[in-house]
């Protein structure tokens, strides 16, 4: 049960990072600055790629690495002997991509608009789970360098 909840959470995972993949390809409009986003930016519904184009970039199979990173950090997939990990890699890289396509050619448009809005639920909660990590990292940092610094000017 647990695998399997770990292998869906990989699939959102790499399904955003596909995301993550087309919002930097698409880049900032000239005169635009990259890094600040206005408030009303990020709510406007063409800044996040649809559904659709994420699963079509899965299909491609841009998301490998991505997965492969991930699953180097999960210690389930650490415990494994080296050929299953090499089988549960070849499997996934090669699967997601051919059902990626699969659901491309035959799920109707009506389910890829219907599905919309949840997938920018889930990009942005992402987005923001995101932000809660880069900050905890960085509070940390600042803490350490603060504690650094006292001891120095003890010395």
């Amino acid at each position: 049960m647990r695998r399997t909840r770990v292998l869906i959470f990989s699939v959102l995972l790499a399904l955003f990072f596909t995301f993550v993949l087309v919002a930097c390809a698409n880049g900032p409009s000239p005169g635009e600055s990259p890094l600040v986003a206005q408030a009303g930016d990020v709510a406007q519904a063409g800044d996040i790629p649809t559904l659709l184009d994420a699963v079509r970039l899965l299909a491609a199979g841009v998301t490998g690495g991505i997965i492969s990173f991930l699953f180097e950090r999960m210690n389930w997939f650490d415990k494994l002997s080296s050929n299953a990990k090499w089988w549960l890699t070849f499997g996934i890289m090669v699967g997601l991509p051919v059902f990626a396509q699969i659901a491309v050619e035959y799920v109707p448009a009506e389910v890829w608009a219907s599905l919309q809005p949840f997938w920018h639920s889930l990009a942005l909660g992402f987005v923001a789970w995101l932000g809660s990590q880069l900050t905890h990292k960085a509070d940390r940092l600042v803490s350490a360098a603060v504690t650094l610094l006292k001891r120095l000017s003890d010395d």
